[in-house]
């Protein structure tokens, strides 16, 4: 999780303003804030391993451990970030290029900014834990 754990109260208010942002950013915001994985593990997500529902879709977060996690989201918004790719990483440029976790952080910080919300999260903390996974 994070190192500032966000009350009830915070983690709706982040989510409420997510809702007028791009469907890349609103997912990422709903499983980090929402669901509570590790911005690593929501960037783990590949287009491949979407189990497609009805009106649902669940997406496997890989934790650095081996450790897999399944969240449950809505199949449109997941349908809006991939359009017709289906390979590759879920949170990626529109070439399919994923994004960086510095990126990401960053991102996450502009919506708790943006929600008057402390997110916990810094891009130095983003970057340290993707090399850390590297080694």
């Amino acid at each position: 999780m994070h190192d500032l754990p966000l009350s009830p109260q915070d983690r709706g208010t982040l989510l409420q303003v997510v809702r007028s942002q791009p469907p890349r950013d609103r997912l990422l915001a709903e499983l980090v804030y929402g669901h509570g994985l590790d911005l690593a593990d929501a960037l783990s997500v590949r287009a491949e391993e979407i189990a497609w529902g009805e009106d649902r879709v669940k997406l496997a977060a890989h934790a650095p451990r081996g450790v897999r996690r399944t969240v449950t989201v809505e199949r449109e918004t997941v349908e809006d970030i991939l359009g017709s790719r289906r390979q590759g990483a879920l949170f990626a440029t529109a070439s399919g290029v994923p994004i960086r976790a510095d990126y990401a952080a960053r991102l996450l910080v502009r919506i708790g900014e943006a929600a008057g919300v402390p997110t916990g999260l810094s891009v130095r903390r983003a970057r340290t834990r993707r090399m850390a996974g590297a080694r």
